[in-house]
Protein backbone atom coordinates (compact mmCIF):
# COMPACT_ATOMS: atom_id res chain seq x y z
CA UNK A 1 0.00 0.00 0.00
CA UNK A 2 2.54 2.73 1.13
CA UNK A 3 4.80 1.51 -2.22
CA UNK A 4 1.40 2.61 -4.39
CA UNK A 5 1.65 5.94 -2.86
CA UNK A 6 5.06 6.73 -2.96
CA UNK A 7 4.57 5.41 -6.94
CA UNK A 8 1.34 7.62 -7.06
CA UNK A 9 3.23 10.80 -6.01
CA UNK A 10 6.31 10.05 -8.12
CA UNK A 11 3.60 9.94 -11.33
CA UNK A 12 1.72 13.00 -10.01
CA UNK A 13 5.09 15.05 -9.84
CA UNK A 14 6.49 13.95 -13.39
CA UNK A 15 2.83 14.89 -14.89
CA UNK A 16 2.96 18.44 -13.69
CA UNK A 17 7.25 18.85 -14.54
CA UNK A 18 6.25 17.78 -17.56
CA UNK A 19 3.09 19.91 -17.80
CA UNK A 20 5.89 23.04 -16.70
CA UNK A 21 8.47 21.85 -19.23
CA UNK A 22 5.87 22.27 -21.93
CA UNK A 23 4.54 25.78 -21.11
CA UNK A 24 7.71 26.57 -20.89
CA UNK A 25 8.56 25.05 -24.82
CA UNK A 26 5.68 27.55 -25.96
CA UNK A 27 8.08 30.36 -25.27
CA UNK A 28 10.51 29.17 -27.60
CA UNK A 29 11.24 28.89 -31.13
CA UNK A 30 13.56 27.02 -33.70
CA UNK A 31 14.22 29.84 -35.66
CA UNK A 32 16.32 27.40 -38.66
CA UNK A 33 13.54 25.17 -38.63
CA UNK A 34 10.93 27.54 -39.29
CA UNK A 35 8.89 25.66 -41.77
CA UNK A 36 6.51 29.19 -42.59
CA UNK A 37 7.34 32.77 -42.91
CA UNK A 38 5.52 33.67 -39.96
CA UNK A 39 4.38 31.81 -36.35
CA UNK A 40 1.94 33.19 -34.54
CA UNK A 41 1.27 31.85 -31.30
CA UNK A 42 -1.58 32.87 -28.61
CA UNK A 43 0.10 32.31 -25.26
CA UNK A 44 -1.11 33.14 -21.49
CA UNK A 45 1.39 34.66 -19.24
CA UNK A 46 -0.53 33.23 -15.64
CA UNK A 47 1.81 32.37 -12.08
CA UNK A 48 3.71 29.53 -13.50
CA UNK A 49 4.92 31.98 -16.44
CA UNK A 50 6.34 34.23 -13.90
CA UNK A 51 7.40 31.91 -11.38
CA UNK A 52 9.68 30.24 -14.39
CA UNK A 53 10.95 33.74 -15.63
CA UNK A 54 12.23 34.13 -11.75
CA UNK A 55 12.11 38.03 -12.21
CA UNK A 56 11.71 40.26 -9.46
CA UNK A 57 8.94 42.86 -10.49
CA UNK A 58 6.52 40.07 -11.14
CA UNK A 59 5.07 36.97 -9.33
CA UNK A 60 1.61 36.89 -10.48
CA UNK A 61 -0.87 37.58 -12.98
CA UNK A 62 -2.54 36.70 -16.41
CA UNK A 63 -2.09 38.35 -19.35
CA UNK A 64 -3.02 37.41 -22.74
CA UNK A 65 -0.23 37.55 -25.05
CA UNK A 66 -0.06 37.27 -29.11
CA UNK A 67 3.13 36.71 -30.27
CA UNK A 68 4.11 36.63 -34.17
CA UNK A 69 7.48 36.00 -35.32
CA UNK A 70 8.64 36.79 -39.10
CA UNK A 71 11.32 35.44 -41.22
CA UNK A 72 12.65 38.37 -43.29
CA UNK A 73 16.24 37.94 -45.66
CA UNK A 74 18.39 38.58 -42.46
CA UNK A 75 16.55 39.17 -39.49
CA UNK A 76 13.03 37.82 -38.26
CA UNK A 77 10.80 40.26 -36.49
CA UNK A 78 9.29 39.51 -32.90
CA UNK A 79 5.75 41.03 -32.59
CA UNK A 80 4.36 40.81 -29.19
CA UNK A 81 0.50 41.97 -28.23
CA UNK A 82 -0.44 41.44 -24.77
CA UNK A 83 -3.63 42.44 -22.21
CA UNK A 84 -4.32 41.13 -18.64
CA UNK A 85 -3.17 42.11 -15.30
CA UNK A 86 -0.23 41.79 -13.14
CA UNK A 87 -0.10 41.76 -9.06
CA UNK A 88 2.24 44.44 -7.52
CA UNK A 89 2.15 46.08 -4.41
CA UNK A 90 0.48 49.66 -3.44
CA UNK A 91 3.09 52.39 -2.79
CA UNK A 92 1.22 53.65 -0.18
CA UNK A 93 -0.18 50.52 1.70
CA UNK A 94 1.95 47.99 0.21
CA UNK A 95 -1.24 45.37 0.13
CA UNK A 96 -1.31 43.86 -3.26
CA UNK A 97 -3.11 44.73 -5.91
CA UNK A 98 -4.07 44.16 -9.21
CA UNK A 99 -2.42 46.42 -12.08
CA UNK A 100 -4.19 46.91 -15.88
CA UNK A 101 -1.23 46.15 -18.66
CA UNK A 102 -1.60 46.53 -22.08
CA UNK A 103 1.21 46.64 -24.65
CA UNK A 104 2.97 45.71 -27.98
CA UNK A 105 6.40 45.85 -29.05
CA UNK A 106 8.82 44.86 -32.19
CA UNK A 107 11.52 43.36 -31.66
CA UNK A 108 14.54 42.16 -34.29
CA UNK A 109 15.96 39.18 -33.72
CA UNK A 110 18.94 37.21 -35.92
CA UNK A 111 21.64 34.40 -35.62
CA UNK A 112 24.86 35.04 -35.00
CA UNK A 113 27.73 33.66 -32.95
CA UNK A 114 27.24 34.36 -29.86
CA UNK A 115 23.79 35.25 -27.17
CA UNK A 116 23.71 39.39 -27.23
CA UNK A 117 20.89 41.49 -26.63
CA UNK A 118 21.95 45.41 -27.13
CA UNK A 119 17.92 46.78 -26.50
CA UNK A 120 17.38 47.00 -30.50
CA UNK A 121 18.46 43.66 -31.64
CA UNK A 122 18.44 40.30 -30.01
CA UNK A 123 21.11 37.90 -31.34
CA UNK A 124 20.44 34.14 -30.94
CA UNK A 125 23.35 31.72 -31.41
CA UNK A 126 23.23 30.11 -34.72
CA UNK A 127 24.48 27.19 -33.35
CA UNK A 128 21.22 26.27 -31.64
CA UNK A 129 18.84 28.68 -33.75
CA UNK A 130 16.74 28.42 -30.73
CA UNK A 131 14.88 31.66 -29.56
CA UNK A 132 13.55 31.52 -26.11
CA UNK A 133 11.27 34.76 -26.00
CA UNK A 134 10.15 34.01 -22.34
CA UNK A 135 12.30 37.13 -20.75
CA UNK A 136 11.61 39.56 -23.61
CA UNK A 137 7.82 38.93 -22.93
CA UNK A 138 8.63 39.48 -18.90
CA UNK A 139 10.77 42.27 -20.07
CA UNK A 140 7.62 44.30 -22.17
CA UNK A 141 4.87 42.93 -19.58
CA UNK A 142 6.67 44.76 -16.79
CA UNK A 143 7.93 47.82 -18.59
CA UNK A 144 4.00 48.35 -18.77
CA UNK A 145 3.60 48.39 -15.10
CA UNK A 146 3.65 52.52 -14.26
CA UNK A 147 6.53 53.82 -11.35
CA UNK A 148 3.21 54.82 -9.27
CA UNK A 149 0.76 52.32 -8.24
CA UNK A 150 -2.12 52.61 -5.48
CA UNK A 151 -5.43 51.32 -4.38
CA UNK A 152 -8.16 53.99 -5.58
CA UNK A 153 -9.03 56.47 -2.89
CA UNK A 154 -10.74 54.19 -0.07
CA UNK A 155 -9.70 50.59 -1.10
CA UNK A 156 -6.19 50.75 0.69
CA UNK A 157 -5.32 48.78 3.89
CA UNK A 158 -7.21 50.86 6.81
CA UNK A 159 -4.54 49.61 9.40
CA UNK A 160 -1.50 50.93 7.23
CA UNK A 161 -3.45 54.13 6.30
CA UNK A 162 -3.90 54.75 9.80
CA UNK A 163 0.01 54.67 10.14
CA UNK A 164 0.51 56.81 7.30
CA UNK A 165 -1.82 59.93 9.02
CA UNK A 166 0.66 59.52 11.86
CA UNK A 167 3.49 59.76 10.30
CA UNK A 168 2.46 62.54 7.98
CA UNK A 169 5.01 65.95 7.39
CA UNK A 170 3.75 66.58 10.97
CA UNK A 171 5.84 64.68 12.54
CA UNK A 172 3.42 63.10 15.21
CA UNK A 173 1.47 66.05 15.79
CA UNK A 174 -2.73 65.97 15.36
CA UNK A 175 -4.54 67.44 12.51
CA UNK A 176 -6.18 69.95 15.13
CA UNK A 177 -2.35 70.87 16.49
CA UNK A 178 -1.30 71.65 12.66
CA UNK A 179 -4.00 73.76 12.33
CA UNK A 180 -3.79 75.71 15.33
CA UNK A 181 0.34 76.66 14.42
CA UNK A 182 -0.50 77.93 11.01
CA UNK A 183 1.38 80.64 10.07
CA UNK A 184 -0.02 84.18 11.38
CA UNK A 185 0.40 86.21 7.99
CA UNK A 186 -1.74 83.59 6.16
CA UNK A 187 -4.39 83.75 9.24
CA UNK A 188 -4.15 87.85 8.80
CA UNK A 189 -5.19 86.57 4.96
CA UNK A 190 -7.65 84.81 5.93
CA UNK A 191 -9.49 87.81 7.65
CA UNK A 192 -8.54 89.77 4.98
CA UNK A 193 -10.36 87.51 2.83
CA UNK A 194 -13.80 87.30 5.18
CA UNK A 195 -13.94 90.75 5.55
CA UNK A 196 -14.16 91.97 2.22
CA UNK A 197 -16.67 88.77 1.92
Amino acid sequence: MIFVRILCGYISFFRNFARQMEKQDAYKLDLKGMLDDVVTRSLVADDDFFAAVQGDAIQHGHVALQVQVRRGEETFDLALQFQGEVEVSCDRCLEPMLQPVEGEALIKVRLGDTYEDDGETVVVPEVSGILDFSWLVYEQIALQIPLSHVHPDGECDEAMRNVLMQHEAHDGESPEEVERATDPRWEALRKLISTNN
